[in-house]
């Protein structure tokens, strides 16, 4: 499978060495890397996120790990530890939570609203800690009482347990405590047209294929759907039926021309500055219109005998979100645009630098992109009449 810095089983197995029984602690602290020297922000975010899943209760091991997240450079991993700090009771780090450092509005791309979410789940969470009943629900009526005007839902979050009030704030907390879950490994018989090698998937040995898997996956919310009224609210599961294969970037020239397809005539997206980027960027990915974008795959499935298409609105969403409802591929704040950072799932090129087009269409029948410099969320979908990225995907029938 694909190795990428938020690798699962890397991420499991840090966890695991982090947990382990305090009889052990002196041995395997002297052989095992240190929690901040454990890869990127991205994987240290993973780690945190799976002693959350992977454990219910503190060991000096765990414990360690959680202090040295609270004080992490990075805000994700901040946040994530303040949050399993809570879930799994570690009281001992009650100074440390109240003491942990937050964004600030406006810093990595947050809202005044998200940051007021921030500040209240470290509330919450220290008001967990500083509590003498060991009960989650009994927990939560406690903080309720004592913290009158806290959201009843924004409460239950901090402490992992069920809400029905599935909003922008549940969603931001969601994705911050929810490890990233990738089924693995690749289905078997692959699709037609699709070959393995060096554990990396192909379009008929051209083109990189990344895996999304059949997981339930979230998408929508946070960013508002363009046609729905001001304050609309639309998260939901969806699960891909069987999984499909992605390309890991949107169709180039010579992609196409390698698949024995083409020659493309040369559009350009409408806006400038779109198409000053897309000129300064190599092995610039292919700009079309919709009805190109379709007869592209339509020739690429009668050359290779399968059946190749373009992703729906919601496939294409899972392909950049992952499964735990981040808002962007590389995670919950808006960092520098970087073609090259990939997807939970692999993929490259969403937010950059062109939006890519979908097989779904909005109520009045133009066809859907996702992504682009202009709308970097996953959920972003906008109508569009340019010509924008193709990125094929082969189902598992």
């Amino acid at each position: 499978m694909n190795e990428h810095l938020e690798s699962e089983p890397a991420a499991r197995a840090a966890v695991d060495r982090f947990a382990r029984d305090a009889r052990e602690r002196r041995g395997w602290l002297r052989r095992v890397v240190a929690f901040k020297d454990q890869g990127d922000a991205r994987m240290r975010r993973q780690i945190v996120r799976w002693l959350g899943r992977e454990y219910h209760e503190p060991t000096p091991g765990i414990v360690e790990t959680l202090r040295s997240a609270l004080q992490d450079p990075d805000w994700e991993v901040r946040v994530s530890a303040i949050i399993v700090t809570a879930r799994i009771r570690a009281q001992t780090l009650h100074a440390a939570v109240r003491a942990t450092v937050l964004p600030s509005q406006n810093e990595h791309g947050l809202s005044e609203r998200d940051i007021r979410v921030l500040v209240a789940s470290r509330i919450i969470a220290a008001e967990s800690l500083a509590s003498a009943n060991p009960d989650d629900m009994d927990r939560a009526q406690v903080i309720l009482r004592q913290l009158s005007d806290a959201p009843r839902h924004l409460v239950r979050s901090v402490l992992g347990l069920s809400v029905e009030q599935h909003d922008n704030a549940w969603l931001l907390l969601h994705a911050l405590a929810t490890p990233n879950e990738l089924a693995d490994p690749f289905p078997d018989p692959l699709p037609p047209g699709v070959t393995v090698f060096d554990r990396r998937a192909w379009l008929s040995g051209v083109v990189e294929l990344c895996w999304v898997s059949p997981q339930p996956h979230l998408v929508g919310g946070d960013h508002l759907p363009w046609e729905r009224p001001p304050r609309t609210f639309d998260v939901r599961e969806h699960t891909p039926d069987r999984g499909f294969f992605i390309t890991r970037r949107p169709l180039t020239a010579g992609a196409a021309l390698q698949l024995g397809i083409g020659p493309f005539p040369a559009r350009q997206p409408a806006d400038a500055t779109l198409a000053a980027r897309l000129a300064d960027t190599p092995d610039a990915p292919l700009a079309l219109m919709h009805d190109e974008a379709l007869s592209l795959c339509e020739q690429i499935s009668a050359r290779m005998s399968t059946v190749v298409t373009l992703p729906t609105a919601d496939e294409l969403e899972c392909a950049a979100r992952g499964t735990d409802g981040r808002r962007y591929p590389w995670g919950n704040g808006l960092e520098k645009v970087d073609a090259e950072v990939r997807s939970p799932h692999g993929v490259e090129r969403f937010a950059t630098p062109i939006a890519q087009w979908t097989d779904t269409r909005a109520s009045n029948g133009v066809p859907l992109v996702l992504g682009g410099p202009l709308s970097p969320h996953c959920a972003g979908r906008a109508p569009s009449g340019a010509a924008n990225g193709v990125r094929p995907i082969v189902r598992v029938r």
